[in-house]
């Protein structure tokens, strides 16, 4: 599996690779909030941070990124245009506040209002530079097939609620029929996974908290994951996954939950 800065990381496009566990800062405040959100996971060894235009706080993590000291090019960093905005400026706007002049990945954020038509002005900003990768966010398997029939540039990746409570054998089919990878945001079900009793059995069985077995899963079904932590101590612990293994039963009991 290609490596980047060390972090086990999957290929998404030519070229690129995007590391499996990533810091999401969805809800988290502008300023002091996801600031120190992203520092912490930084410092954790992190080296992927997603982001948004909506979530309005593309500058703290650009602001933590800088004052890591870490290579920008150390960091894969992904934000989404707004279904409201054109891509043009949308791209634009977001690069000035994250004080960047390209990022590794991006997405438009939903398919709502007929954003696919968004696609070709996302490819000509691929083409120059301005992003190493290009995909989408929330898209069906069904708008996806459509996206991918019309592309010229094939999207890199659809990012999706993607836990075992969400499990779809389909949905997983469909993006590796295309191509296309399918990265998983809520690995935790929004928290609601980490009380229920199969995955705490094996949690306890391989002396693991909750939200390691359910990011667990999520590697080892390969699909790239970024839970989302304000508090530095789970940050750092939602990483620390490489040193353990789901059993083959584990990986199937907890694909039943899904549909």
């Amino acid at each position: 599996m290609p490596e980047f800065a060390g972090e086990p990381s999957v290929t998404i496009a030519p070229g690129v690779d995007m590391p499996l566990i990533g810091l999401g800062v969805w809800q988290l405040e502008l300023g002091r909030e996801t600031y120190d959100a992203v520092r912490a996971a930084l410092d954790a060894g992190y080296r992927h941070i997603d982001t948004a235009a909506g979530y309005r706080n593309e500058a703290s993590v650009g602001d933590a990124i800088r004052d890591s000291g870490i290579p920008r090019e150390e960091v894969f960093v992904t934000t989404k245009l707004r279904a409201s905005e054109e891509p043009e400026s949308g791209l634009t706007r977001s690069l000035d506040r994250l004080g960047m002049e390209w990022v590794d990945l991006y997405l438009i954020h939903s398919p709502r209002g007929g954003s696919g038509r968004h696609w070709p002005a996302l490819e000509d900003q691929h083409r120059r530079g301005l992003a190493r990768a290009i995909g989408v966010s929330n898209w069906s398997d069904r708008g996806l097939r459509e996206l991918v029939a019309d592309a010229t540039i094939r999207p890199a990746v659809n990012q999706i609620d993607f836990s075992p409570f969400s499990y779809s054998r389909a949905t997983v089919a469909t993006h590796d029929e295309l191509g296309v990878v399918l990265e998983g945001y809520s690995p935790l079900a929004r928290g609601q996974g980490l009380s229920h009793p199969l995955v705490g059995a094996i949690a306890e069985r391989h002396r693991r908290s909750a939200a390691q077995v359910l990011i667990r899963w999520s590697i080892q079904q390969g699909v790239p994951a970024i839970p989302r932590s304000r508090d530095r101590g789970r940050i750092a612990a939602n990483r620390d996954v490489f040193d353990f293994a789901l059993e083959d039963s584990e990986m199937e009991a907890l694909d039943g939950l899904g549909y």
